[in-house]
């Protein structure tokens, strides 16, 4: 038994999270495997990590909430969801998707991925309903047998953890798989008393303005998307990454002493995309606003095997002039400013501003956000997944985010292949895929997957 008020933290609080979060692997597999061998070991491996960690194996909750106040999200635990019983899933999605190896030969394009076949829930931003009768546990694994391969697929909730905690129960999930004991120090990080985590500011303290966070009332009329929206996987290829890099990398341009690859990626992505929506839009004054989710685990000092959310976000704004006019290096240089903006002192004002919001249902991660101007981007390109070794498994040969309805302008960057090749995860209106497709600079350095 645990004590569910130590769930509660202040990050996962947003009512907006209320949703789950996926992060999907696959494996190939012989024809000859014997099946129940897998699902036993998948099962042991499951039950150890809600063992260890047992607000994994509850219900998420909500408490308080009313007219003027959102209430707080906890995990609470639910036989459902506790050893002996289990939170795997097993489906045989031979006879619903195509043989694993035809995926893996296709790269993985988003339309293979059906996040409806392959996911035991829906994925954010869609909410869900529970209820006595049908709790929303803390986690579900999804093992999805095809012909010749694997996929398994972890929908967290999303109040409870964010990518990076997800990652942290991959790696519990592979350690067991290997037959190895799960280290101390991430079972006691993963059960950390998530109520101090973040130290708040005093009430003398200063307080940064956050005010652009809270959400303007939605419009009595929401305005079409310009075209129909879709997901669409692209790759970079490490020689095309390193010569983005070495671009955004050019000193007469740079106005910070480092950007990384990533910065450089966020960068060119921001602008071919802004390119082809200002010879649709044909307003080079307007802004547009370019927003990273930001891991705030190392900058805290919280342990890499925290769960619980542990995102802020850093948000750059420019003019579609300046970003379509300006060098890939003095973009590049702007995104690192706002991202180096995400110290300890932000991040505890930050925390300190959602904490003291008695109703949170109108905070929202980046705020105003208008879906034909403005981009989010979650990146795990440097997340070694490909590597990890799940025993009997072996090694990852997919990493994907399964394919669920349409989140606009928004961009998830894929862990880097063994061969250095990063594929990124967009949506956007059919017309500016197609005219991305069509843009000269994109189609030079991007290969389309699908």
């Amino acid at each position: 038994m645990y004590d569910p008020l130590r769930t509660q933290d202040v990050l996962g609080q947003l009512p907006l999270l209320k949703a789950y979060n996926h992060i999907m692997v696959g494996f190939s597999l012989q024809d000859t495997v014997n099946r129940d061998e897998i699902i036993q070991a998948l099962e042991f491996a499951t039950l150890k990590l809600t063992t260890a960690i047992p607000w994994l194996g509850g219900k998420v909750v909500n408490v308080g909430s009313g007219p003027d106040s959102s209430g707080l999200f906890q995990s609470v635990p639910c036989e459902e969801f506790s050893p002996p019983n289990s939170i795997l899933r097993v489906k045989d999605c031979t006879d619903l998707l195509p043989p694993y190896p035809e995926i893996v030969a296709a790269k993985g394009p988003a339309s293979m991925l059906d996040g409806a076949v392959l996911g035991p829930k829906n994925a954010f931003p869609l909410s869900y309903e529970d209820s006595e009768t049908d709790p929303a546990p803390a986690l579900l694994i999804q093992a999805s047998f095809l012909k010749e391969g694997l996929i398994l697929d972890m929908a967290a909730q999303h109040n409870m953890s964010d990518g990076g905690g997800i990652l942290a129960m991959l790696n519990i999930i592979a350690t067991a798989l290997r037959g190895q004991e799960i280290p101390t120090s991430t079972i006691e990080a993963a059960n950390l008393d998530r109520r101090t985590v973040i130290p708040l500011l005093g009430l003398e303290e200063p307080l940064l303005d956050h005010s652009h966070l809270i959400r303007p009332p939605p419009p009595a009329i929401r305005p079409p998307p310009p075209s129909p929206l879709t997901w669409c996987l692209f790759r970079f290829s490490a020689e095309k990454l390193n010569a983005i890099k070495t671009e955004a990398s050019d000193p007469a341009h740079l106005t910070v002493p480092f950007i990384s690859r990533d910065d450089a990626l966020c960068a060119f992505l921001w602008k071919r995309i802004t390119a082809v929506r200002l010879r649709r839009r044909q307003t080079p004054d307007d802004m547009s606003k370019f927003t990273r989710a930001v891991d705030i685990r190392k900058t805290m000092g919280i342990p890499f095997d925290y769960m619980g959310v542990s995102v802020s976000n850093a948000s750059t704004w420019l003019s579609f002039q300046q970003v379509t006019s300006l060098p890939l290096a003095a973009v590049a240089s702007e995104l690192r400013k706002t991202l180096n903006e995400i110290d300890a002192t932000f991040v505890r004002s930050f925390t300190t501003f959602v904490s003291r919001q008695k109703d949170k249902r109108n905070i929202a991660y980046a705020g105003k956000f208008n879906p034909d101007t403005d981009m989010g981007t979650s990146s795990m390109a440097s997340v070694p997944l490909y590597k990890a070794n799940f025993g009997l498994l072996g090694h990852p040969t997919l990493a994907r985010r399964p394919t669920f309805a349409p989140i606009p302008s928004t961009i998830y960057v894929m862990p880097q292949t063994l061969q250095g090749d990063v594929d990124a995860l967009v949506c956007l209106g059919e017309a500016d895929i197609a005219a991305l497709r069509d843009d000269t600079e994109w189609a030079s350095s991007v290969e389309y997957i699908g």
